[in-house]
């Protein structure tokens, strides 16, 4: 049963939920990447800190994003390189993020894309492992793919003139997507290009860079959404009776009950298999 709402659901944040939702979303991210990934790059997910820790190889700048720690097996190092051991601190979670690789230099990661979790926007511990993460590809060679589609907390920006940017948008945006080329950064900043729409709006398809180049392939956030909210629905895995978290504006919150009731009436989300009219 599609959901009830053009593009993001708020009723979904409710962090088990969100957990199993963001699973869905980044399994069918890196099923579609790979649909559109040109030889020889590869997309996989892999937990962000594996062992308590990433490992990254040090390199002459701008720093070079060369080996990852997957699935508990450290990947081999250059001879010469020198390894810089960056801990995550707190416990450890399932905590998922999408790297893709070129298989023609094994380790080589060129873009890492992140789907924030509720704890990275609400929990200190978690907030904190996910900007080590965020400053760690910053500083490297590869490229930042940021995919924010909660309203909770506060974002995790590495910048403050790019917390005022987005602050400044109009409409105030409350879903984005950060991309942050490795090749822009070079002599202007963080070198970000960004994605930004309203509850009532569809998910973008956003762009996703490989190297300066190569073509950059597409994501359709829409249809990975739509997939991801199909397999957690037939999981029985949404409450639509209780009230939205956060809270929303009045006008949404009004916006939001009306598509609610009206998929309740048709036999969508809480709703029977359609309406008896009567006789």
């Amino acid at each position: 049963m599609p959901s009830p709402f053009p593009g993001m659901d708020p009723y979904v944040e409710e962090a088990s939920v969100w957990s199993q939702l963001r699973t869905l979303l980044v399994s069918e991210i890196v099923r579609q990447l790979n649909d559109w990934l040109p030889e020889p790059f590869v997309a996989k997910s892999t937990v962000r800190a594996t062992g308590g820790r990433s490992t990254l190889t040090r390199a002459p700048a701008p720093p070079t994003l060369c080996s990852v720690t997957t699935r508990g097996r450290e990947r081999s190092h250059a001879a010469g390189d020198e390894p810089w051991v960056v801990p995550f601190p707190g416990d450890q979670r399932d905590d998922r993020l999408v790297l893709i690789a070129d298989t023609r230099e094994p380790g080589r990661v060129v873009t890492v894309l992140e789907v924030l979790g509720v704890d990275h926007k609400t929990e200190r511990g978690a907030r904190d492992r996910y900007a080590k993460t965020q400053l760690e590809v910053l500083e490297s060679d590869a490229n930042l793919v940021e995919i924010d589609l909660l309203l909770c907390g506060e974002r995790v920006l590495p910048s403050f003139f790019l917390e005022n940017f987005i602050a400044e948008l109009q409409p105030t945006p409350d879903y984005i997507v950060l991309v942050s080329r490795a090749w822009r950064r070079v002599g202007s900043g963080l070198g970000y290009r960004g994605y930004s729409w309203t509850l009532r709006e569809r998910l973008p398809t956003v762009m996703i860079p490989l190297r300066s180049e190569t073509d950059e392939v597409p994501l359709d956030l829409q249809s990975a959404w739509n997939t991801a909210y199909d397999q957690l629905v037939a999981r029985g895995g949404i409450d639509y009776e209780s009230l939205p978290m956060p809270r929303l504006s009045a006008d949404d919150a009004l916006w939001a009950e009306e598509l609610r009731q009206l998929a309740t009436f048709r036999g969508g989300p809480d709703g029977d298999a359609g309406a008896d009219s009567g006789d």
